[in-house]
Parts: structure tokens; C-alpha cells; sequence
């Protein structure tokens, strides 16, 4: 799930969940960049920032080392 919040006027990753014999093979990187390409193409508004909500107690995730390389833009 993403989209615009009208709270902040950002884009918002809420959601996104790799089902458990799953995880752990690139799935959700490669969905994410995904989903990160779509907003930069759909971002008529020129809205500058990708907000991603996430539970912190989820071991698996590494966007917040990672994310500025991940959603770097090219």
C-alpha cells in the first residue's frame, strides 16, 4: 500500500509484507525499488519526499541503514 497522506502531503509506503518462506531472497528489495520507481513516476506534484512506515521490532529490515541507497534516484 502507498500513497499520498493528506496528514503531510508526502508519499507513505505504509504496507508491504513477503510471506515468511520468502523472505530473505530479495523479494521485498526488489519490491520496494519497485514501488519507489512507480511514485517517482506518477510524482507530477513534485512532492521530494518517500516516507516508509515500519515495525522497528521487524529484524528483517534494513531500509533504515540502507534507504538512502535503495531509494536513491538515478
Amino acid at each position: 500500500m502507498y500513497g499520498i497522506d493528506p496528514d503531510d502531503n508526502n508519499y507513505w509506503i505504509y504496507r508491504l509484507m513477503i510471506d515468511e518462506l520468502h523472505q530473505g531472497k530479495g523479494y521485498g528489495t526488489a519490491a520496494v525499488k519497485l514501488v519507489v520507481e512507480e511514485i517517482n513516476r506518477m510524482n507530477t506534484n513534485g512532492i521530494p519526499m518517500i516516507m516508509i512506515g515500519y515495525n522497528q521490532e521487524n529484524e528483517g529490515l534494513e531500509l533504515h541503514t540502507r534507504g538512502p541507497d535503495l531509494l536513491r534516484q538515478k
